[in-house]
């Protein structure tokens, strides 16, 4: 994830924010595992509201 935004445009994926980069992170050091979605479709919101709410649970 450190790497993410410079690998990202070397192989020419879609950038995300830094925040998504910095939430995701954290996800992964804190090794949770599962899906932030609860098991509910999500609509209408960006990938950093998403991760965000998964901050909450």
């Amino acid at each position: 994830m450190k790497n993410a935004p410079t690998l990202v445009q070397e192989v020419k994926f879609f950038p995300l924010p830094a925040e998504v980069y910095q939430l995701n992170f954290d996800h992964l050091e804190k090794r949770k595992i599962g899906t932030v979605f609860g098991g509910e479709s999500k609509i209408d919101l960006r990938i950093e509201e998403l991760l965000k709410l998964e901050r909450q649970m």
